[in-house]
């Protein structure tokens, strides 16, 4: 008999053993390609300030810091900033565990969120699984990101990540790369879960998150007045909110109640929108349910006593703020802010179910900016029989905080020192 090709490597083993060893030998073969492609195709130009932001998308706040980041880049310099996905573009290209957890990671997180009428459960479930996974495989991971890091070469690094986030910042600290966290969530609930151990930059929004940030050894540690929002969120059209009102259908002299529970909505928007029918004055209701379609099909086919409007994912949700005069919503640092910075009344539900990270925000709220918040279903129907028209509290008003000017004078000096 001849001999075998060079081409073709001698298996040994079963039938079933030799299909696995290939199936494992060709994952690996085009994983390494997809590795290597996407790596030389990060950035595109050689002579920009090149800046990679990661972020995921478990839930839809750090996507939204995201873009929010993106809309304060400079027009007078040469930047280019890219997006990775540390679960994706990193650890996808480890071994097979590593895998695991970059492929299902977000998928599951926002399953637990959009179908669980207690997110704090979800939350607790998902949020010891990245520190379990760090403390077992640290090296791996460290390993991944030093790779990355010296074929993606960025100048700069932001990261807007918690759990993971903070393996993005100590590598690219490692690396000799100056970096920059930016704390989305009110503080670190517990320790090692937001705030590196070194650092270049640390961007937060509350006192307590500050004073975190300086207990570890990161250079610069700044205080803003509130998240990092898109700019839009900052102007304010009344007018244009007036057309979108008469457009809409909504009753001109009614109260206007927005229910809104983030990106992927809640179960919970059911519950609250048969309590409103208890509200004896007229109202105009728009409930925004996000991501979730199952939620808008079933909001959308139930009768109510007032004047309803049912939507999925808005990207424009400022305008929708702007002509309510009250927000019902979750404590989140994205939509809560948003709606407080457009000058609408935010009652934000806060019990045994809110996750552990967003009560401070719900404190935070009431304390500097005339919010609310309810455990019961009387104490929310109170709040907005309490809320003021929006014509009798804004005529005039500036945005309650301005972050967005704070956050921009942050970042042109972070881009400086790179230029430098």
């Amino acid at each position: 008999m001849g001999q075998e090709p060079e081409s073709v490597p001698r298996q040994s083993g079963t039938a079933g053993q030799v299909c696995w060893q290939t199936f494992m030998t060709q994952s690996r073969m085009t994983m390494r390609a997809s590795v290597e492609a996407d790596r030389a195709s990060l950035f595109k130009s050689e002579n920009a300030i090149k800046v990679c932001l990661f972020v995921i998308d478990a839930g839809a706040g750090h996507r939204a810091t995201a873009n929010a980041i993106r809309e304060y880049l400079p027009e007078d310099q040469d930047v280019e900033l890219v997006f990775a996905n540390p679960y994706k573009d990193v650890l996808s290209r480890g071994s097979w565990f590593e895998r695991i957890v970059a492929n299902h990671s977000e998928a599951h997180y926002n399953f637990l969120l959009k179908h669980s009428r207690l997110p704090q459960f979800a939350w607790r479930v998902m949020s010891w699984l990245p520190l379990v996974f760090r403390t077992i495989r640290g090296k791996a991971i460290s390993r991944l990101f030093q790779a990355f890091y010296a074929e993606a070469k960025p100048d700069l690094v932001i990261c807007v990540l918690p759990f993971i986030g903070i393996d993005v910042i100590e590598e690219a600290e490692r690396a000799g790369l100056p970096n920059m966290m930016v704390v989305t969530d009110h503080s670190e609930t517990y320790r090692n879960s937001w705030i590196p151990a070194s650092g270049t930059h640390l961007v937060a929004f509350s006192e307590r998150g500050y004073h975190q940030g300086k207990d570890r050894a990161i250079t610069h540690v700044t205080r803003i007045s509130g998240p990092v929002l898109r700019r839009a969120f900052f102007r304010r059209s009344p007018d244009h909110a007036a057309a979108l009102k008469r457009r809409l259908g909504l009753f001109p002299d009614a109260k206007t109640v927005l229910v809104f529970y983030g990106g992927n909505g809640s179960p919970k928007m059911i519950r609250i929108a048969q309590a409103l029918e208890q509200l004896s004055e007229p109202l105009n209701v728009i409930f925004v349910c996000g991501h979730n379609k199952a939620l808008k099909q079933e909001l959308a086919a139930v009768e109510m006593g007032y004047q309803k409007r049912v939507f999925g994912f808005v990207r424009n949700i400022g305008l929708l703020m702007e002509l309510s005069d009250v927000m019902i919503g979750k404590p989140g640092p994205g939509s809560a802010f948003e709606a407080v910075a457009k000058g609408v009344r935010t009652v934000l539900e806060v019990n045994a179910g809110t996750m552990p990270h967003e009560l401070d925000n719900a404190r935070m709220i009431a304390e500097e900016f005339d919010g609310a918040s309810f455990c019961k279903e009387a104490d929310m129907l109170s709040a907005i029989d309490a809320a003021p028209r929006r014509q009798q509290h804004e005529a005039g008003s500036e945005p309650p905080f301005r972050s967005d000017l704070e956050f921009s004078k942050v970042f042109n000096k972070f881009l400086d020192e790179a230029k430098g």
